[in-house]
Order: structure tokens, then sequence, then C-alpha cells
């Protein structure tokens, strides 16, 4: 959950970032924040194949 929630940080910043003309830290921030989206997705998806065995 932790993941989710730092990938919803971080692309709540790079709108922030881009609005405010910092426009290269705020495309590193939208990197970030779906990296750490495709993290919770990994392991919400390896939480469900645990529990199917």
């Amino acid at each position: 959950m932790l993941a989710l929630g730092i990938g919803t940080a971080c692309v709540v910043a790079a709108v922030l970032l881009l609005l405010t003309g910092y426009t290269a830290a705020g495309i590193g921030a939208a990197i970030a924040g779906a990296a750490f989206d495709l993290l919770f997705v990994k392991a919400l998806r390896d939480e469900r194949a645990a529990g199917r065995r």
C-alpha cells in the first residue's frame, strides 16, 4: 500500500511542478509516480496469485 501512496504523491507533485513551470522536474516526478504505481500493481498480482495456490 505504501507504493500506491508514494505513487499518488508523485503524480500530484508532478502536476504541481508542471503547472509552476518546472517541466523537467514534473516529468521526472510523473515517471517516478508511474514506477511506484506499477510496483503496487505487481505486488497486488503476486498476492492474488499466492492466494490461488
